[in-house]
């Protein structure tokens, strides 16, 4: 996405070396179901990228984070309705980026202005030093299935020769891999200067589209199972339940978390009746 989350200066470092878990490379299809999140407006505001969940800056920080994942259970949205365009859209997605500069690298799912139906769709994105492209990979998602997104730092299957790189998968597929080494260009994220943040956020780019999930019949984007992949192991583990907690358009968007600040379960979701 157009990330707009948290920035600073960059600096730059060398690879680190890690082992990676083995590819599996097929996934069974799924079918999809009507949407039932569907507040969304007809006519669409400013246009700009707005967020509803979990991130980790400033004084909520996770050092030696290089990785994300987290289990999401998938809940559809709709777009307004007077930008048929890409650029208008809504989606859920993990995501690990830079303290300092540009880039990013997250995996998830979307719907966008450019279709209609049974989506939404697995998408992926990265880029060393901006927002990338997202790309789209696979149709028909079904609400109320629960999938791991997470992205991961590898040393093997990196294109071009590269030592390391960014898988993006799903459930325990690898759907695709960055075409950059981030240690490369973020710098050490066991570093307080150059640690890399996690995000685990909703996004639409229109306050009057839907947040994907809504707060009727059970029907949330409900997260759980939160994990940061540790840099010195590169194994997934837990980490303290301190991220920062964002709703960039609380009148009609929703973050439900009793007790925790990213850990344990909670939920995003389209406040129901806003439409």
């Amino acid at each position: 996405m157009r990330r707009v989350i948290h920035e600073r200066t960059r600096s730059r470092a060398a690879a680190g070396a890690g082992v990676t878990l083995a590819v599996v490379v097929t996934l069974s299809a799924l079918v999809g179901v009507p949407s039932v999140a569907n507040a969304a407006l007809g006519q669409c505001g400013a246009f700009g990228a707005r967020f509803d969940g979990f991130y980790s800056p400033g004084l909520h920080d996770q050092i030696g984070v290089e990785g994300v994942s987290a289990n999401i259970r998938v809940e559809d949205g709709a777009v307004c309705g007077s930008d048929a365009s890409v650029n208008n859209l809504t989606a859920t997605w993990v995501m690990i980026y830079p303290t300092v500069g540009g880039g990013l690298a997250q995996v998830g799912f979307w719907r966008t202005g450019t279709w209609s139906g049974f989506t939404p769709q697995y998408f992926y994105e990265y880029g060393a030093t901006d927002s990338g492209v997202g790309q789209g990979w696979h149709t028909g998602v079904a609400d109320g299935t629960t999938h791991r997104f997470w992205v991961q730092w590898v040393t093997n299957g990196c294109p071009g020769g590269l030592p390391a790189c960014f898988a993006f998968n799903i459930d325990n597929v690898r759907i695709h891999t960055s075409d950059f080494n981030p240690y490369q260009y973020w710098g050490n994220p066991d570093n307080a200067n150059t640690m890399w943040i996690m995000a685990l956020m909703g996004e639409a780019h229109y306050a009057e589209s839907d947040i994907m999930g809504s707060n009727t019949g059970g029907v949330a984007t409900v997260w759980d199972s939160a994990q940061a992949q540790d840099w010195a192991t590169n194994n997934y583990r837990g980490f303290p339940c301190d991220l920062l907690a964002r709703d960039d358009n609380a009148a009609r968007w929703g973050l439900n978390y009793p007790t925790n600040k990213g850990c344990g379960a909670w939920s995003t979701y389209t406040i129901a009746g806003t439409g």
